[in-house]
């Protein structure tokens, strides 16, 4: 968690913020992701995107940006709603705006955050096939990893009766299966299509 402060500190103040307006938005940021009911979307996941980022910081056009949005995409989430990307995006614009970045550049993050509602490409931002990548890396984990994240998954949507929650997790899995490629980069094609794949064809056969 230390660490995560740290980063987050540096990640802030390199875009302008103040020292106090860096630990205000870390302490919001702490708060919503680590809220009760967080299995599997709190600061674990955000932990494993960010050093994706890393790992292709030459590749990137800009990390910083990209950075953000991994901070911010996941900020509001509740399982009972389907606007949570942009209400996501709606706060990110907000918040950043405490940070010196122009409106060009925050837009360019509100609409990263917006394209992991449905995974697709939705303009041409260079960066944005990263993040959705990165977001969806977990289906391409091996078998055991992939079997605690439906379990976290499915603890979060607790609220739903599982004739609800099977309804709604075989749509989810039939959308990704039925796509010509689940990621977008050729080097994680290469890495995890045929597992992800395995991964999800195996999930929707026990839910049938």
């Amino acid at each position: 968690m230390e660490t995560m402060y740290q980063d987050w500190l540096d990640l802030a103040r390199s875009c302008g913020a103040t020292a106090e307006k860096a630990d205000q938005l870390w302490r919001e940021l702490q708060a919503h992701y680590g809220a009760a009911g967080r299995h599997y979307h709190n600061l674990d996941h955000i932990a494993d995107l960010l050093h994706r980022v890393e790992d292709h910081t030459t590749e990137l056009q800009d990390p910083t940006l990209l950075s953000l949005s991994i901070w911010y995409h996941d900020v509001i989430y509740r399982a009972w709603r389907k606007d949570n990307e942009a209400q996501s995006a709606d706060l990110a614009r907000r918040r950043l705006r405490d940070l010196h970045l122009s409106e060009t550049q925050i837009e360019v993050v509100a609409q990263q955050i917006l394209a992991t509602q449905s995974h697709q490409l939705m303009n041409e931002d260079p960066d944005t096939p990263y993040l959705l990548d990165f977001d969806l890396a977990i289906l391409g984990r091996p078998p055991a990893d992939y079997q605690r994240y439906c379990q976290q998954i499915r603890r979060e949507y607790r609220i739903f009766p599982d004739f609800l929650y099977r309804r709604g997790r075989v749509q989810a899995l039939q959308h990704f299966l039925g796509r010509p490629f689940i990621f977008h980069l050729p080097t994680y094609r290469d890495r995890y299509e045929d597992q992800a794949r395995g991964n999800l064809q195996r999930e929707l056969e026990q839910w049938r």
